[in-house]
């Protein structure tokens, strides 16, 4: 089976996986009257978001941080912590890791969790790309077309195990459990992203049922994890419904049930917190902040965030063998670089002329109302240790100005070295009519002979649910047009649309440019890694491939001294400034509200300008555990299991747990924890977040605004 069929290229009617309806364990005595927590959110979980191998939107790892955990999670500080692993340590040579499973931690079906279950996941996840695998999740062969490459490789955590560049290349060589109580995973290479595997944890003797097909294309109708809650019912246009897991190792849950409930718009979303309908709002609309902020029952948390949204441009340029390898041997094809995109925005020139004309200043202060902050880099500025400041007069950056005055010179300025530069390439407006025409000699129509001598005109697909990047679609179109460019901007659904038209293998790279967005991870990895080749018809959207970013990508992965790693990182993040396959635009504020009136116990994740419902938070490191009504009893935590100190082989005692506190308001209760304590672990670990991992995920798809 051709990587077609990858999960991101298709959304399938909701299945249920054979074998995976889960028969719960009884839960604790219910109270007369259930603590419930109602969540208001407007981007919907995706169909087969209750499936790990196929969640791609915020709103589906939100899902997979209440129900599962992972084997290290993210601390207050987002460093490495134990999770399913009290500790590890690693090897000398750097070459061997062994973690420590939590001893006493039960599946949610009450079956006890072990080192078997943790090797058992990685393993298969790793067999589901291995072409020669025979065994009970590929019945009839891993291979039936015999053509060499894996029928259903899982492919969504590719770069947390190594997997990105095949599994040729792969340098995990075991995975073993010598005991209940450990891991041991050895590396032919170091091996950073071992620190934090984001791939949850999974139930053996559930999942030793499913095939890779199954996992691969279907469902989990009703999944278990160890996480806090379980879910009870799951309609994602509609109600989420959990219930509290309150034989959670991390200390149960002060709410009995955790429901999700979708709104079709953000102004039913925020009334619905006003009249007391819902509890909480992850995502309050800069332009309805004011219906909120003033209300005495309601406390309004606002943080930078690392995450963006990007004009992205198609840059596919493939040779023909490409098209075999992305499994589109049969797709339409461009007339000379095989896309259906504009040919000339696969010239970096090019992209990084256009990425001149873009005033971010401004998109931020009429986009976002001036929540937020222009951007540079996939790498925000929160992560200042590798974060790539560009400089301010960079012909890719739109001319710096003071303030509004200077505006209009400015955009003068950046009209006029444009089109010096596009008349580099033959560019020039024959016609008079404002539009530069696309050059018409013998050369540039053998490069693109559909657009020689006529008007150069570019789509624009705009999600037509986002009301942030429409106003940004706007102003890029004005912008645009005033400096020579014709713009046909599109309103698009996301899902299937936008999807379909980045993906080589489902309509060739359909589209010239677009306007999303993501939420990175903690640790830079994840987010450079979508700019990899092989990343193409998988993570990547424009198609960008240049092999001399490969190879110091894969440096990066292998490179354990912190400064070292960081030179690299910035040099990758040069490269995609000034090639330009994304204008990155603006780094959005989080703006979460809730009502004070009624609950207390939030807890910020990261601890430090963090956000208070987080998808990086499992189960005690976010409020997930520790909200609760006001007035809700709560114990102090114990001082944690001892945890490594982030120097390979060396352990020391984690502190105390720190209280947790509503941010910026009153004091909240000083942990988690009702009649079971609360092991609140931290880690006292000198290196920065190394290999972590979010994939919070494909796409934002709008967390901030929708």
């Amino acid at each position: 089976m051709s990587r077609t069929d990858h999960p991101r290229a298709r959304w399938l009617t909701l299945l249920a996986v054979a074998g995976l309806v889960a028969t719960f364990a009884p839960g604790s005595v219910v109270a007369q009257e259930k603590v419930v927590f109602k969540v208001g959110l407007t981007q919907t979980a995706t169909e087969t978001g209750l499936n790990p191998f196929l969640a791609t939107a915020t709103a589906d790892y939100r899902l997979i941080a209440d129900i599962y955990d992972l084997l290290l999670e993210f601390g207050p500080g987002l460093e490495p912590a134990p999770g399913i692993a009290e500790r590890y340590e690693v090897s000398d040579d750097e070459l061997q890791w062994t973690y420590h499973i939590r001893q006493g931690v039960k599946w949610q079906d009450g079956q006890p969790l072990t080192a078997e279950d943790v090797r058992f996941t990685f393993q298969y996840y790793i067999d589901s790309h291995d072409p020669a695998y025979t065994g009970p999740q590929a019945p009839d062969g891993n291979d039936t077309d015999g053509d060499g490459s894996a029928d259903n490789a899982l492919t969504l955590f590719d770069n947390y195990l190594d997997l990105d560049a095949g599994l040729e290349e792969m340098r995990i060589e075991s995975i073993e459990a010598p005991d209940a109580a450990t891991v041991v995973i050895t590396t032919r290479e170091p091996l950073i992203s071992l620190q934090q595997i984001y791939l949850p944890i999974l139930p053996k003797h559930m999942w030793e049922q499913i095939t890779f097909e199954q996992a691969n294309n279907e469902n989990v109708e009703s999944p278990i994890g160890s996480g806090p809650f379980r879910i009870v019912e799951f309609n994602p246009d509609s109600v989420i419904r959990f219930e509290a897991n309150k034989d959670y190792w991390g200390g149960a849950p002060k709410i009995d049930e955790l429901i999700y409930q979708y709104f079709q718009n953000d102004e039913a979303l925020v009334n619905a917190l006003k009249s007391g309908e819902i509890d909480f709002v992850t995502d309050v609309p800069p332009a309805l902040l004011s219906v909120v902020e003033n209300d005495p029952n309601i406390t309004v948390h606002r943080a930078p965030t690392t995450d963006f949204n990007e004009l992205g441009f198609n840059s596919w340029d493939p040779d023909p063998d490409r098209f075999v390898e992305e499994g589109c041997a049969d797709c339409p094809k461009g007339p000379t670089t095989g896309s259906m995109g504009d040919p000339w925005l696969t010239k970096p020139e090019v992209r990084a002329a256009l990425a001149g004309l873009v005033d971010k200043k401004e998109l931020v202060e009429h986009a976002l109302n001036g929540f937020g902050t222009p951007a540079d880099s996939v790498v925000g500025p929160l992560n200042a240790f590798y974060h790539y400041q560009s400089a301010p007069d960079d012909p890719v950056n739109f001319p710096p100005y003071a303030d509004a005055s200077g505006r209009d010179a400015a955009r003068q300025q950046a009209i006029s070295r444009f089109g010096a530069k596009m008349a580099e390439f033959g560019f020039t407006d024959t016609d008079g009519n404002g539009i530069l025409n696309v050059p018409a000699t013998d050369e540039a129509k053998a490069f693109d002979p559909a657009g020689a001598g006529a008007d150069w005109s570019l789509r624009l697909f705009v999600r037509d649910d986002d009301e942030e990047d429409k106003i940004a679609a706007e102003l890029l179109e004005a912008w645009f047009e005033e400096a020579g460019v014709d713009i046909d901007r599109q309103l698009v659904k996301e899902d299937p649309q936008l999807y379909d038209a980045t993906y080589p293998s489902s309509t060739n790279a359909d589209m010239d440019m677009y306007l999303w967005g993501w939420g990175p991870d903690p640790d830079p990895d994840f987010i450079l890694s979508v700019f990899a080749c092989n990343q193409i018809n998988n993570w990547q959207d424009v198609n960008y491939c240049d092999l001399g970013y490969d190879t110091v990508y894969r440096q990066t992965r292998t490179t354990v001294d912190r400064d070292a790693r960081a030179i690299l990182i910035k040099g990758l993040q040069d490269k995609v400034f000034h090639e330009a396959p994304y204008v990155v635009l603006w780094h959005p504020d989080s703006i979460e509200a809730y009502r004070s009136d009624r609950w207390e116990g939030f807890q910020l994740h990261p601890k430090e300008g963090g956000y208070l419902w987080s998808s990086w938070g499992f189960g005690q490191y976010n409020s997930r555990t520790t909200v609760g009504p006001l007035g809700s009893a709560a114990t102090p935590a114990p001082s944690a299991t001892p945890a490594p100190s982030g120097t390979p082989g060396a352990e020391t005692p984690a502190p105390t747990a720190p209280p947790t506190a509503a941010p910026t308001v009153t004091p909240a209760p000083a942990g988690g924890g009702t009649d079971t304590t609360l092991i609140a672990v931290l880690i006292a670990v000198a290196v920065v977040v190394v290999g972590g991992v979010l994939l919070v995920a494909r796409r934002r798809a709008a967390e901030d605004e929708e």
